[in-house]
C-alpha cells in the first residue's frame, strides 16, 4: 500500500495565496516553489500559480486548487462534454480531440496530436482523480474515479501469474476474472497503445478521504457486490471505524486495484490532501453542493 508521502507533490506559485498560507511546508511536507525562486518542475511548461504537480510523474501536468485561476486551462485542452461516473476510457488524437466526450478518462500516446503538448484534463469536487504516464512508451492518461467508477464493471483481465494471498481470496479456485474500476480500464486502454504496466506511474491527487467521506451500510453492500466475491474483503480493509461511525478510504482503494494489474507500488503517489477537510480544494461533501471543480490534466 503506498504511503501518502506529500513531498512528492509541489505547490507551484506563491504558498501565502494559498488560502492565508495555511499549507505551510512545515506543517504539510510540502515544499513550495514560487516562480521568482526559480521553480524547476517541468522547466518547459511554466506551471500558472496556485497548482500542484507531483514530482517524479515525469511530463507536463497539473492539479488545480479552489485558487486556481479561472484563465489557467491551457489552450485546448480536451475535456468530457459530461463526466458519467463510469468505466469509459477514452483515446484521443487529432481526429476526435473536437468531438462531445461522454467519459470519464482519457488517454493519449505520442502520436495523439500531431503538434506535442496538448492536454486532456478530468474534472472532480472530491472524486478521485488520477494521471498516468509511461514514460518510456510515452502514452499517459487522466481518469476521474468517484465510487462508481472507482469499482465499476470493465477492467483489465487478472494476470495469470497473480499469486493469491489472504488479500484476493479465492473460492473453489476460481479466478476473478478482471480487476473492476476505471484505474485498471486506463492502464488497458495505456496498454493497448504501447505502454508496458511496469513502467507506468501513477499520481493520485487531491480527493475526498477517510477522515471525511462518513458511509453508511448501503454504501459499502453496494461496493461489496460491485468487487465481486473474489475482492468484496476489499471493502472492509478500506472501511474505518471511528466513534461509531464508518469511514471509507477512496483513494486507497484505487491503489490497490492498480497494484493488481501490475503497478509498482513505489510509481504510485497519492495526496495526503482531502478536498473536504481543507479549504483550498473544492469540496461537493463539505459544501452540499457545486460552487467550482478542480482539474488534473497530463500532456507529451
Amino acid at each position: 500500500m503506498p504511503t501518502r508521502l506529500s513531498n512528492y507533490f509541489i505547490f507551484c506559485g506563491d504558498a501565502s495565496e494559498l488560502s492565508g498560507g495555511r499549507l505551510m511546508p512545515e506543517k504539510s511536507g510540502i515544499r513550495h516553489c514560487g516562480a521568482e525562486r526559480g521553480c524547476k518542475a517541468d522547466e518547459a511548461h511554466a506551471a500558472p500559480e496556485n497548482v500542484y504537480r507531483a514530482e517524479g510523474l515525469g511530463t507536463p501536468h497539473f492539479f488545480t486548487t479552489r485558487n486556481t485561476p479561472d484563465s489557467f486551462m491551457p489552450e485546448g485542452t480536451v475535456t468530457a462534454k459530461k463526466q458519467l461516473h463510469s468505466t469509459i476510457v477514452k483515446y484521443i488524437s487529432d481526429k476526435n480531440a473536437e468531438e462531445l466526450h461522454y467519459c470519464d478518462g482519457f488517454v493519449i500516446d505520442r502520436e495523439s496530436f500531431a503538434e506535442r503538448g496538448r492536454y486532456v484534463a478530468i474534472r472532480t469536487a472530491d472524486c478521485v482523480p488520477i494521471l498516468l504516464y509511461d514514460p518510456i512508451a510515452g502514452v499517459a492518461g487522466a481518469v476521474h474515479a468517484g465510487w462508481r467508477g472507482t469499482v465499476g464493471a470493465q477492467g483489465l483481465p487478472m494476470p495469470e501469474d497473480a499469486e493469491v494471498t489472504d488479500a484476493l481470496p479465492i473460492s473453489g479456485g476460481a479466478k476473478q476474472a478482471a480487476v473492476p474500476g476505471i484505474a485498471a480500464e486506463a492502464v488497458r486502454v495505456m496498454c493497448a497503445h504501447g505502454a508496458d504496466v511496469g513502467s507506468i506511474r501513477v499520481a493520485i491527487g487531491a480527493c475526498i478521504h477517510s477522515c471525511c467521506f462518513e458511509v453508511k451500510g448501503d454504501f459499502l453492500d453496494s461496493v461489496r457486490e460491485e468487487l465481486g466475491a473474489t475482492l468484496a474483503e476489499l471493502t472492509d480493509r478500506y472501511t474505518i471505524i471511528k466513534e461509531e461511525k464508518r469511514y471509507f478510504d477512496l483513494p486507497a482503494l484505487n491503489a490497490d486495484l492498480l497494484g493488481r494489474v501490475g503497478i509498482r507500488e513505489e510509481n504510485i503517489m497519492i495526496s495526503p490532501h482531502c478536498t473536504c477537510h481543507e479549504d483550498e480544494f473544492y469540496s461537493f461533501r463539505r459544501d452540499g453542493r457545486i460552487i467550482g471543480l478542480l482539474y488534473a490534466g497530463i500532456a507529451l
